[in-house]
Protein backbone atom coordinates (compact mmCIF):
# COMPACT_ATOMS: atom_id res chain seq x y z
CA UNK A 1 0.00 0.00 0.00
CA UNK A 2 1.29 3.45 -0.91
CA UNK A 3 2.25 5.49 2.14
CA UNK A 4 0.87 8.99 2.53
CA UNK A 5 3.18 11.55 3.98
CA UNK A 6 2.90 12.97 7.46
CA UNK A 7 1.36 16.44 7.53
CA UNK A 8 3.40 19.32 8.96
CA UNK A 9 1.77 21.93 11.14
CA UNK A 10 1.85 24.52 8.30
CA UNK A 11 2.57 24.14 4.60
CA UNK A 12 4.17 27.54 3.92
CA UNK A 13 7.91 28.15 4.36
CA UNK A 14 7.04 31.54 5.85
CA UNK A 15 4.60 30.27 8.47
CA UNK A 16 5.70 26.70 8.96
CA UNK A 17 6.13 24.63 12.09
CA UNK A 18 7.30 21.03 11.83
CA UNK A 19 4.83 19.65 14.38
CA UNK A 20 2.65 20.54 17.35
CA UNK A 21 1.85 18.89 20.66
CA UNK A 22 -1.62 18.02 19.41
CA UNK A 23 -0.31 16.43 16.22
CA UNK A 24 2.34 14.47 18.10
CA UNK A 25 -0.27 13.24 20.59
CA UNK A 26 -2.59 12.23 17.75
CA UNK A 27 0.22 10.32 16.00
CA UNK A 28 1.08 8.51 19.24
CA UNK A 29 -2.57 7.70 19.90
CA UNK A 30 -2.93 6.02 16.49
CA UNK A 31 0.26 4.03 17.08
CA UNK A 32 -0.87 2.89 20.55
CA UNK A 33 -4.28 1.67 19.35
CA UNK A 34 -2.61 -1.55 18.26
CA UNK A 35 -1.34 -2.28 21.78
CA UNK A 36 -4.61 -4.15 22.31
CA UNK A 37 -4.71 -3.99 26.10
CA UNK A 38 -5.64 -1.53 28.80
CA UNK A 39 -2.73 0.79 29.45
CA UNK A 40 -2.05 4.09 31.15
CA UNK A 41 -0.44 6.96 29.27
CA UNK A 42 1.20 9.65 31.37
CA UNK A 43 3.59 12.55 31.20
CA UNK A 44 5.47 12.44 34.48
CA UNK A 45 7.05 15.58 35.91
CA UNK A 46 10.72 14.85 36.55
CA UNK A 47 12.51 17.89 37.90
CA UNK A 48 12.23 20.65 35.32
CA UNK A 49 11.18 18.35 32.48
CA UNK A 50 8.69 15.57 31.71
CA UNK A 51 9.04 11.90 30.82
CA UNK A 52 6.43 10.44 28.49
CA UNK A 53 5.47 6.86 29.37
CA UNK A 54 2.95 4.06 29.16
CA UNK A 55 2.29 1.41 31.79
CA UNK A 56 0.30 -1.82 31.86
CA UNK A 57 0.07 -5.20 33.54
CA UNK A 58 1.01 -6.36 37.01
CA UNK A 59 3.94 -8.17 38.51
CA UNK A 60 7.67 -7.43 38.71
CA UNK A 61 8.66 -4.19 36.93
CA UNK A 62 10.08 -4.40 33.41
CA UNK A 63 11.22 -1.14 31.79
CA UNK A 64 11.63 -0.82 27.99
CA UNK A 65 14.05 1.74 26.49
CA UNK A 66 13.82 2.53 22.76
CA UNK A 67 16.66 3.16 20.33
CA UNK A 68 17.80 6.11 18.23
CA UNK A 69 15.09 7.96 16.25
CA UNK A 70 12.46 5.71 17.84
CA UNK A 71 9.94 6.09 20.66
CA UNK A 72 7.84 3.99 23.02
CA UNK A 73 5.27 3.06 20.34
CA UNK A 74 7.80 0.81 18.63
CA UNK A 75 7.24 -1.84 21.34
CA UNK A 76 3.75 -2.61 19.99
CA UNK A 77 4.39 -6.37 19.53
CA UNK A 78 6.27 -6.80 22.81
CA UNK A 79 4.57 -4.64 25.42
CA UNK A 80 1.23 -6.57 25.52
CA UNK A 81 3.00 -9.94 25.77
CA UNK A 82 5.29 -8.82 28.59
CA UNK A 83 2.35 -7.22 30.43
CA UNK A 84 0.80 -10.65 30.98
CA UNK A 85 3.41 -11.39 33.65
CA UNK A 86 4.96 -8.00 34.51
CA UNK A 87 4.21 -4.40 35.26
CA UNK A 88 5.65 -3.01 32.04
CA UNK A 89 6.78 0.56 31.55
CA UNK A 90 7.93 2.03 28.25
CA UNK A 91 9.35 5.54 28.25
CA UNK A 92 10.52 8.08 25.72
CA UNK A 93 14.08 8.99 26.61
CA UNK A 94 14.74 12.67 27.38
CA UNK A 95 15.13 14.58 24.13
CA UNK A 96 13.10 12.01 22.17
CA UNK A 97 9.47 11.26 21.41
CA UNK A 98 7.00 13.17 23.55
CA UNK A 99 9.31 13.53 26.54
CA UNK A 100 10.74 16.91 27.42
CA UNK A 101 13.64 18.29 25.41
CA UNK A 102 16.09 19.70 27.97
CA UNK A 103 19.07 21.37 26.32
CA UNK A 104 22.27 19.38 26.02
CA UNK A 105 25.17 21.77 26.43
CA UNK A 106 28.03 19.32 26.76
CA UNK A 107 30.44 17.81 24.28
CA UNK A 108 31.83 14.73 26.05
CA UNK A 109 30.51 11.19 26.21
CA UNK A 110 30.39 11.42 30.00
CA UNK A 111 28.16 14.50 29.83
CA UNK A 112 25.89 12.79 27.31
CA UNK A 113 25.58 9.69 29.50
CA UNK A 114 24.70 11.90 32.44
CA UNK A 115 22.02 13.63 30.34
CA UNK A 116 20.16 10.36 29.83
CA UNK A 117 20.98 8.44 33.01
CA UNK A 118 20.16 11.20 35.48
CA UNK A 119 16.69 11.67 33.98
CA UNK A 120 16.06 7.92 34.02
CA UNK A 121 17.04 7.73 37.68
CA UNK A 122 14.84 10.67 38.63
CA UNK A 123 11.94 9.06 36.75
CA UNK A 124 12.51 5.78 38.64
CA UNK A 125 12.37 7.63 41.95
CA UNK A 126 9.13 9.40 41.01
CA UNK A 127 7.56 6.07 39.97
CA UNK A 128 8.69 4.39 43.19
CA UNK A 129 10.36 1.45 41.40
CA UNK A 130 12.80 -0.20 43.77
CA UNK A 131 14.33 -2.72 41.38
CA UNK A 132 13.60 -3.55 37.75
CA UNK A 133 14.48 -5.63 34.75
CA UNK A 134 15.82 -3.15 32.21
CA UNK A 135 15.53 -3.92 28.49
CA UNK A 136 17.03 -1.54 25.94
CA UNK A 137 17.37 -1.67 22.16
CA UNK A 138 20.31 -0.26 20.17
CA UNK A 139 21.19 3.16 21.61
CA UNK A 140 18.67 2.42 24.36
CA UNK A 141 20.67 -0.69 25.22
CA UNK A 142 23.81 1.41 25.57
CA UNK A 143 22.00 3.90 27.82
CA UNK A 144 20.51 1.02 29.84
CA UNK A 145 23.96 -0.51 30.31
CA UNK A 146 25.43 2.79 31.50
CA UNK A 147 22.47 3.31 33.84
CA UNK A 148 23.05 -0.17 35.28
CA UNK A 149 26.76 0.48 35.80
CA UNK A 150 25.92 3.63 37.73
CA UNK A 151 22.92 2.19 39.64
CA UNK A 152 23.50 -1.58 39.90
CA UNK A 153 21.39 -1.83 43.04
CA UNK A 154 18.33 -0.74 41.03
CA UNK A 155 18.58 -3.33 38.24
CA UNK A 156 17.61 -6.95 38.75
CA UNK A 157 18.51 -8.01 35.22
CA UNK A 158 19.92 -6.14 32.20
CA UNK A 159 18.75 -7.19 28.72
CA UNK A 160 20.65 -5.73 25.76
CA UNK A 161 18.71 -6.08 22.50
CA UNK A 162 21.03 -5.68 19.50
CA UNK A 163 23.06 -3.12 21.45
CA UNK A 164 24.84 -0.20 19.86
CA UNK A 165 28.22 0.81 21.25
CA UNK A 166 29.79 -2.53 22.19
CA UNK A 167 32.93 -2.85 20.01
CA UNK A 168 35.94 -0.64 19.59
CA UNK A 169 36.02 1.25 16.32
CA UNK A 170 39.36 0.22 14.86
CA UNK A 171 38.57 -3.47 14.64
CA UNK A 172 35.11 -3.23 13.14
CA UNK A 173 34.92 -0.34 10.71
CA UNK A 174 34.35 -2.51 7.64
CA UNK A 175 31.34 -4.25 9.14
CA UNK A 176 29.22 -1.10 9.08
CA UNK A 177 26.82 -0.82 6.11
CA UNK A 178 27.73 1.67 3.39
CA UNK A 179 24.74 3.96 4.07
CA UNK A 180 25.84 4.36 7.72
CA UNK A 181 29.44 5.08 6.71
CA UNK A 182 28.27 7.70 4.22
CA UNK A 183 25.98 9.26 6.81
CA UNK A 184 28.86 9.38 9.26
CA UNK A 185 30.98 11.28 6.75
CA UNK A 186 28.29 13.73 5.69
CA UNK A 187 26.76 14.37 9.08
CA UNK A 188 29.97 14.53 11.11
CA UNK A 189 29.07 17.99 12.40
CA UNK A 190 25.29 17.65 12.41
CA UNK A 191 22.76 15.64 14.36
CA UNK A 192 21.51 12.51 12.54
CA UNK A 193 18.01 13.80 11.66
CA UNK A 194 19.01 17.35 10.73
CA UNK A 195 18.03 16.89 7.08
CA UNK A 196 14.41 16.16 8.02
CA UNK A 197 14.13 19.57 9.70
CA UNK A 198 16.36 21.46 7.24
CA UNK A 199 14.02 20.74 4.32
CA UNK A 200 11.06 22.48 5.98
CA UNK A 201 7.64 21.34 4.71
CA UNK A 202 9.33 18.61 2.66
CA UNK A 203 10.76 16.93 5.77
CA UNK A 204 7.84 14.51 6.08
CA UNK A 205 8.42 13.38 2.50
CA UNK A 206 11.99 12.43 3.46
CA UNK A 207 10.61 10.18 6.19
CA UNK A 208 8.42 8.43 3.60
CA UNK A 209 11.36 8.07 1.22
CA UNK A 210 14.04 6.94 3.65
CA UNK A 211 12.12 5.23 6.49
CA UNK A 212 9.57 3.19 4.57
CA UNK A 213 11.72 0.18 5.50
CA UNK A 214 10.70 0.66 9.13
CA UNK A 215 7.02 1.06 8.23
CA UNK A 216 7.22 -2.19 6.25
CA UNK A 217 8.33 -4.04 9.39
CA UNK A 218 5.03 -3.08 11.04
CA UNK A 219 2.78 -3.96 8.08
CA UNK A 220 1.35 -6.94 9.98
CA UNK A 221 0.16 -4.50 12.65
CA UNK A 222 -0.93 -1.41 10.69
CA UNK A 223 -2.70 -1.70 7.34
CA UNK A 224 -1.82 1.92 6.58
CA UNK A 225 1.97 2.54 6.67
CA UNK A 226 1.26 6.24 7.19
CA UNK A 227 0.46 5.45 10.84
CA UNK A 228 4.08 4.46 11.45
CA UNK A 229 5.58 7.11 9.17
CA UNK A 230 3.57 9.91 10.78
CA UNK A 231 4.62 8.65 14.19
CA UNK A 232 8.31 8.58 13.23
CA UNK A 233 8.05 12.07 11.79
CA UNK A 234 6.23 13.74 14.68
CA UNK A 235 8.39 12.03 17.32
CA UNK A 236 11.54 13.34 15.62
CA UNK A 237 10.48 16.75 14.31
CA UNK A 238 10.92 18.81 17.54
CA UNK A 239 14.18 20.32 18.75
CA UNK A 240 16.86 17.59 18.52
CA UNK A 241 18.30 17.75 22.02
CA UNK A 242 18.42 13.97 22.44
CA UNK A 243 20.19 13.62 19.12
CA UNK A 244 22.71 16.25 20.21
CA UNK A 245 23.48 14.14 23.27
CA UNK A 246 23.69 10.97 21.20
CA UNK A 247 26.13 12.66 18.82
CA UNK A 248 28.41 13.36 21.80
CA UNK A 249 28.43 9.61 22.55
CA UNK A 250 29.60 8.70 19.07
CA UNK A 251 32.60 8.44 16.86
CA UNK A 252 31.28 8.67 13.31
CA UNK A 253 27.70 7.77 14.40
CA UNK A 254 28.30 4.01 14.29
CA UNK A 255 30.77 3.62 17.16
CA UNK A 256 30.83 4.70 20.77
CA UNK A 257 33.57 6.94 22.11
CA UNK A 258 33.57 4.86 25.27
CA UNK A 259 32.52 1.36 24.13
CA UNK A 260 30.85 -1.14 26.42
CA UNK A 261 33.36 -3.84 25.52
CA UNK A 262 35.80 -2.62 28.16
CA UNK A 263 33.28 -1.43 30.74
CA UNK A 264 30.61 -4.04 31.42
CA UNK A 265 32.98 -6.29 33.34
CA UNK A 266 32.32 -3.96 36.29
CA UNK A 267 28.87 -5.58 36.54
CA UNK A 268 30.19 -9.13 36.85
CA UNK A 269 28.88 -10.73 40.06
CA UNK A 270 26.37 -7.87 40.48
CA UNK A 271 23.78 -7.89 37.66
CA UNK A 272 22.97 -10.73 35.23
CA UNK A 273 23.16 -9.65 31.57
CA UNK A 274 21.36 -11.15 28.58
CA UNK A 275 22.69 -10.16 25.15
CA UNK A 276 20.33 -10.74 22.21
CA UNK A 277 21.27 -10.13 18.56
CA UNK A 278 19.53 -10.44 15.22
CA UNK A 279 20.80 -13.21 12.93
CA UNK A 280 21.63 -10.71 10.16
CA UNK A 281 22.07 -7.51 12.12
CA UNK A 282 24.74 -5.02 11.09
CA UNK A 283 25.78 -4.80 14.73
CA UNK A 284 28.83 -6.87 15.61
CA UNK A 285 27.54 -10.16 17.02
CA UNK A 286 31.09 -11.45 17.47
CA UNK A 287 31.92 -8.57 19.80
CA UNK A 288 28.75 -9.27 21.76
CA UNK A 289 29.48 -12.98 22.05
CA UNK A 290 33.07 -12.27 23.08
CA UNK A 291 31.85 -9.90 25.78
CA UNK A 292 29.30 -12.44 27.05
CA UNK A 293 32.06 -15.06 27.24
CA UNK A 294 34.30 -12.63 29.12
CA UNK A 295 31.54 -11.97 31.64
CA UNK A 296 31.23 -15.71 32.29
CA UNK A 297 28.25 -17.11 34.14
CA UNK A 298 26.80 -13.63 34.63
CA UNK A 299 25.97 -13.25 30.95
CA UNK A 300 24.19 -15.17 28.21
CA UNK A 301 24.25 -14.69 24.45
CA UNK A 302 21.33 -15.33 22.08
CA UNK A 303 20.54 -15.02 18.38
CA UNK A 304 17.02 -14.23 17.10
CA UNK A 305 16.65 -16.04 13.75
CA UNK A 306 15.30 -14.30 10.66
CA UNK A 307 15.88 -10.83 12.07
CA UNK A 308 18.07 -7.80 11.52
CA UNK A 309 18.81 -4.90 13.83
CA UNK A 310 15.14 -4.39 14.75
CA UNK A 311 14.80 -7.77 16.42
CA UNK A 312 11.81 -6.71 18.55
CA UNK A 313 9.62 -6.49 15.40
CA UNK A 314 11.48 -8.52 12.72
CA UNK A 315 10.82 -11.77 14.60
CA UNK A 316 8.92 -10.58 17.63
CA UNK A 317 7.64 -14.02 18.67
CA UNK A 318 11.15 -15.46 18.98
CA UNK A 319 12.44 -12.27 20.59
CA UNK A 320 9.62 -12.18 23.15
CA UNK A 321 10.18 -15.84 24.03
CA UNK A 322 13.91 -15.34 24.59
CA UNK A 323 13.25 -12.31 26.79
CA UNK A 324 10.66 -14.13 28.91
CA UNK A 325 12.80 -17.27 29.18
CA UNK A 326 15.77 -15.18 30.33
CA UNK A 327 13.68 -13.33 32.89
CA UNK A 328 12.40 -16.62 34.27
CA UNK A 329 15.93 -18.04 34.38
CA UNK A 330 17.33 -15.05 36.27
CA UNK A 331 14.40 -14.85 38.68
CA UNK A 332 14.50 -18.59 39.34
CA UNK A 333 10.92 -19.14 38.23
CA UNK A 334 11.74 -21.01 35.02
Amino acid sequence: KMATRAKPYRESWFDWKPTSKDQAAAAESLMLKAFDLHHECAQVQVGATIVNMIKAGSGPPLVLIHGMAAALGFWVKNFPVFARTHTVYAIDLPGFGMSGRPKFNGDSAQEAEKYFVDQMEEWRKVMGIEKMTLLGHSMGAYVSAVYTMQHPDRVQHLILADPWGVPKREKHQRRIPLHWRLAASILKNFNPLASVRATGPWGPDLIVKFRSDIAAKFEQVYSDPAVVLDYIYHMNAPEPTGEDAFSALTEGLAWARDPLQDRLSSLASHVPISMIYGSHTWMDKDAGESLATKLGRWATFHIVPKSGHHIYIDNYEAFNQIVLDEIRRVSGTG
